[in-house]
């Protein structure tokens, strides 16, 4: 692998609720996973208070388990190897900053990514969820870059 998207051989997306991955950086995870890297999406919830689109579908205790299965389903048809939902209420991340924070990181520590892929600063559109799981990534992705560093 030699530069551009499918240059990591360990990718990490980590977005806030189920299909975020494929909106957000689905393509950018299956052309990585084609090319032999080793690709994790992690959702920090299980998109529970989401829109129901089609009530044959899901209902309102029915769609976190929907929209994870859903979020299985695409992984697989990207190519992704593992994913992990972390269960935390949807519409709600803000207000577990720290617990979150701390979980990203722990997955990116064992993980160990050479790349990871989530929402910019504003969340794609000012979702409070996206921003939150953001700039959490992005903490924990600095912290951990700096930890590296001085352990070199």
């Amino acid at each position: 692998m030699d530069g551009g998207p499918g240059s990591a051989r360990r990718l990490l997306g980590v977005f806030a609720h189920p299909d975020d991955e494929v909106f957000c950086a689905g393509g950018t995870m299956a052309r990585a996973a084609e090319a032999g890297a080793e690709v994790m999406i992690v959702s920090a919830t299980r998109g529970e208070r989401g829109q129901i689109r089609d009530p044959a579908v899901a209902a309102r205790p029915t769609l976190g388990a929907v929209r994870e299965a859903e979020l299985y389903a695409a992984a697989a048809e990207l190519g992704v190897q593992q994913v992990q939902v972390l269960a935390y209420p949807d519409g709600a991340l803000a207000h577990h900053r720290s617990a979150l924070g701390a979980a990203i990181t722990d997955v990116m520590r064992q993980f160990d990514p050479d790349a990871v892929v989530t929402f910019g600063a504003d969340g794609g559109y000012g979702h409070p969820d996206h921003i939150a799981i953001s700039g959490l990534t992005t903490q924990a992705f600095w912290a951990l870059a700096r930890d590296h560093n001085r352990n070199q």
